[in-house]
């Protein structure tokens, strides 16, 4: 009867120890961490964890490109970019210098990361997805002779769907410039003179 009295409650005590709690929070520690989240459309974006195990699904609008103020370049001919894309992940970092037959432009991405608390603890999520920057000249006046241009270059932040590949555009920002001959500026000046 001794006996059996042990092994009962040697047998409870191997219950306790395994409770469903402790199971629950291994699961919750090693199969649902979240490790980063993917571009679902242009507003919703999926928290996953190992094996892509979809944990939340949010929505995300906060994206940023910053770029610089009003640029005005001298020069004979029109404003050309060296590249029209630029992979972020390739430069891993957050502000790319754009070439262009002038001076070079700046661009800087924001909100990369997204904050997620996870078991009452904040955590700054990498995306996943791929993340490029396309950039497109537009221009609204041109003129050969005294040579003129303006216009402004579209930053354009996008990424692709996980459910349809297609491609998304998550932010666009418009940087205004000017570019104008010697020749142009001075018969500018010369006008504005005459008009005072």
């Amino acid at each position: 009867m001794k006996k059996f009295l042990f092994v009962t409650l040697g047998l409870i005590g191997l219950l306790g120890l395994s409770s469903c709690d402790d199971k629950s929070t291994y699961q919750e520690n090693e199969e649902f961490l979240p490790i980063g989240f993917l571009v679902k459309d242009a507003t919703t974006i999926q928290i996953i964890g190992p094996r892509n195990l979809v944990i939340d699904e949010l929505e995300k609008t906060d994206w940023a490109l910053y770029v610089q103020n009003y640029r005005a370049f001298a020069g004979q001919e029109p404003l050309e970019l060296k590249e029209t894309e630029v992979d972020l992940y390739l430069f891993n970092k957050r502000e790319i210098e754009v070439e262009t037959n002038y001076d070079d432009l700046s661009v800087a991405v924001g909100a990369l990361k997204y904050p997620y608390t996870y078991l009452g603890e904040q955590q700054m999520l990498e995306c996943f997805s791929p993340l490029k920057i396309k950039m497109e000249i537009v221009s609204e006046e041109m003129q050969s002779s005294p040579f003129f241009q303006k216009g402004n270059v579209k930053f354009i932040l996008v990424s692709r769907s996980i459910d349809t590949e297609e491609e998304i555009i998550l932010v666009e920002k418009k940087l205004g410039f000017e570019v104008a001959s010697e020749e142009y500026i001075e018969k500018k000046l010369n006008t504005e003179e005459y008009e005072k």
